[in-house]
């Protein structure tokens, strides 16, 4: 069964913010050091899941970069870092469910050096943030959502997930108990989906809000 609609996380890339000029730095350095697929899928997950900047990836994985491959990944990361920047609707769709009483978070894997320009961007600071790097999960994974419920102080049935990676964002959440709605900003997903945040309230307008004497906000459990 699930429960009212208290809280919205929402994942970041994809979905919050994009990269204006994405350089993949993180990827150069490990094409660099030589791992086979396996090798670097599973160094992709320990990147997201430890606070392990740029400068320190080749000595956690026990390998030695050349000095000039670091510098030029660092610029990537520069160029990258700096091309960060909010789709056009999400700051008035975060202040919208301020203002309406939801508690807002971040729910994102993602690599340490990402988090700082996010920071910056976003109109105000949110209820909480759960980044990969900081809870040692990563997404779809249940003790990432469990640590997402924990920050905001709520039950999972009472925090709808927002999220345009299918698999992590909307599987992986209803699997851990909470809801979950899929972003598709190509618009190519079926009537499940939203194609913009500014969708996001339209879905859950015709319910009452947090506080109020009527039923809580609830998606339906197909969507």
């Amino acid at each position: 069964m699930q429960g009212a609609i208290r809280a919205v996380a929402f994942d970041l890339f994809g979905t919050l913010v994009e990269l204006a000029e994405p350089r993949n730095p993180y990827g150069r350095v490990l094409a660099a050091l030589g791992l086979a697929a396996a090798e670097r899928a599973q160094a992709r997950r320990r990147l997201m899941s430890e606070p392990i900047g740029l400068a320190g990836v080749a000595p956690a994985l026990g390998l030695e970069l050349e000095p000039h491959v670091l510098a030029e990944a660092e610029q990537d990361l520069y160029r990258e870092l700096a091309s960060v920047r909010l789709f056009p609707e999400v700051a008035d769709v975060l202040r919208r469910l301020r203002a309406e009483g939801f508690r807002i978070a971040l729910a994102s894997n993602l690599a340490l050096p990402y988090a700082v320009p996010v920071r910056l961007l976003l109109p105000f600071e949110l209820d909480a943030q759960a980044w990969s790097f900081e809870l040692g999960a990563i997404k779809p994974d249940a003790a990432f959502y469990a640590q997402l419920c924990r920050r905001l102080g709520c039950a999972p049935a009472d925090v709808l997930m927002v999220g345009d990676t299918f698999a992590n964002d909307v599987e992986g959440a209803r699997a851990a108990g909470l809801q979950a709605l899929h972003l598709d900003r190509s618009g190519v997903a079926g009537s499940g989906a939203i194609h913009s945040l500014a969708d996001l309230s339209a879905r859950i307008a015709a319910v009452a809000r947090p506080g109020g004497a009527a039923q809580k906000a609830t998606l339906p459990a197909s969507e």
